[in-house]
């Protein structure tokens, strides 16, 4: 039991990081708009950065094998930029929405192309 309640307690520590880093510098109402589109945007990017890690793990053994040095390199530079977008408070929105929907499109091309 006392392990269980170890683990929560690491888990509820992590989840109020999270929750403290995704907050904007300016405060927004529950239920403006702009809260909803800035709670959709920090989820999409924990989701993203989440099984973004296993792919991750993957494509670097598929470009190890395979010599597709450029797309690992893109995997490496768009996974840091995403995780800094997630944890920085000095970021905007819009900033924000721009380099997430870039760095998708960005990874896309690439996949594409190669």
């Amino acid at each position: 039991m006392v392990q269980l309640k170890n683990q929560t307690d690491i888990f509820q520590k992590i989840t109020l990081f999270l929750i403290s880093r995704l907050k904007t510098s300016t405060p927004i109402k529950e239920g403006e708009l702009q809260y909803w589109r800035t709670r959709i945007l920090s989820a999409s990017l924990v989701i993203g950065l989440v099984l973004g890690f296993f792919v991750l793990i993957i494509s670097s053994f598929l470009a190890f094998k395979e010599n597709f040095w450029v797309l690992m390199f893109l995997n490496i530079v768009v996974y840091l930029m995403a995780l800094y977008i997630l944890i920085s408070r000095r970021l905007t929105y819009e900033f924000r929405a721009i380099v997430f929907l870039l760095c998708l499109y960005a990874i896309g091309l690439c996949v594409i192309l190669s």
